[in-house]
């Protein structure tokens, strides 16, 4: 759930570029909402895209500046491959570029599918000094009332759920009872 507070940075974890777009919009919302001063889309696979091949995270700067987002408020990291890398790739970032000693906290911002895993990552890999708090849009195509209905998504939900399993077997995300999740 959104905590409606305010940090410095969202931090936009990249994917698929069918995805993508909504989770620019809601990055384009904690920006345009005043609760963060900078969007840093992240991550470097290309995908083909309307507009060519491009990096996600390329292709996320594009969205966001659909969106209204000034180009100074965007920060890109064109280098991570994974979640992971991710988390990793965007403390550099910050520490260069937005000297991380002046920053108290960044939303992680996803699809509700991929947020609790991103979140499990960020406690990892984000410095200590820094609060998090993840952000997403529930009415995603992959949120909790949208997903079973679409095969894409199902398959996205299903793979990021095999994915929280792993991570809770290697000891890197807490292992939670989460319930019946089907309909």
């Amino acid at each position: 759930t959104d905590d409606g507070g305010e940090g410095e940075v969202a931090l936009l974890l990249g994917g698929n570029p069918i995805a993508l777009p909504d989770r620019c919009r809601a990055a384009a919302e904690l920006w345009r909402a005043g609760r963060v001063s900078y969007i840093l889309p992240t991550g470097g696979v290309k995908w083909e895209t309307d507009g060519g091949e491009m990096t996600e995270a390329e292709y996320m700067a594009r969205c966001l500046k659909a969106e209204g987002i000034p180009e100074e408020a965007i920060i890109l990291e064109n280098d991570a491959r994974t979640t992971h890398e991710n988390m990793v790739c965007c403390t550099l970032l910050m520490l260069r570029i937005l000297k991380i000693k002046t920053l108290h906290k960044v939303y992680v911002v996803s699809s509700p599918s991929h947020l609790r895993r991103s979140l499990e990552y960020a406690r990892i890999y984000l410095p200590r000094v820094l609060e998090f708090a993840g952000y997403t849009d529930l009415s995603m195509p992959d949120g909790p009332d949208n997903w079973p209905d679409d095969p894409f998504y199902a398959n996205r939900v299903y793979r990021e759920a095999e994915l929280i399993h792993q991570a809770c077997v290697r000891g890197w995300a807490e292992d939670i009872e989460l319930g019946d999740v089907r309909k």
